[in-house]
């Protein structure tokens, strides 16, 4: 799966400026690896942020497929003991 570019806001759908910080193909948040090996193969997705000129919002440049993102997702409400008591 590739990321693609947002080329309107997420919220006003103004049309975006380029990115004012590029951290450049980034592996997913949260998808640790096993192995170094693991790791230097994983997929990268490019991390860059813009602010909308038009509502201000500031948000991401590409968009990633939410299946993507969270089918292996590790971060489970459920276990943890704090947000099942709350």
């Amino acid at each position: 799966m590739t990321a693609l570019p947002r080329p309107t806001c997420r919220i006003c759908e103004t049309a975006l400026p380029p990115p004012f910080l590029d951290l450049s193909a980034q592996p997913l948040a949260n998808g640790l690896c096993a192995t170094r090996e693991a790791a230097l193969t994983a997929p990268r997705y490019p991390l860059a942020v813009t602010r909308c000129p038009g509502c201000e919002a500031v948000q991401l440049t590409h968009d990633v497929d939410a299946g993507t993102m969270f089918d292996a997702y590790p971060y489970r409400t459920g276990a943890s003991a704090f947000f099942r008591d709350h």
